[in-house]
């Protein structure tokens, strides 16, 4: 009697140890488990990048956003901030 192809396969392939198949699960797992930390860092860091970018570009465009908006700007990291009103130095006379 002749084997077909996915017999052949079947006693080709080589059985796996439960020592094999726990070293093959806790792998998968850290891998898992560092392409979610990357993907955090990736989240937070991106979108605080393109922030930056932004910002950098449409430093001297006052069309973009007036001088006013610029200076009550927040940053969501920080949480909320008191305005700090006219506390600096003044013109000189």
């Amino acid at each position: 009697m002749r084997i077909n192809n996915f017999q052949f396969l079947d006693d080709s392939e080589p059985e796996l140890n439960p020592a094999d198949s726990d070293r093959i699960l806790k792998n998968v797992w850290g891998n898992i488990g560092m392409y979610r930390m990357i993907g955090q860092v990736m989240d937070v860091y991106v979108g605080r990048l393109m922030n930056t970018l932004v910002d950098a570009a449409a430093a001297g465009d006052d069309s973009v956003m007036d001088s006013d908006s610029r200076s009550t700007r927040q940053d969501p990291a920080r949480g909320p901030q008191q305005d700090p009103g006219k506390q600096g130095p003044g013109i000189p006379e």
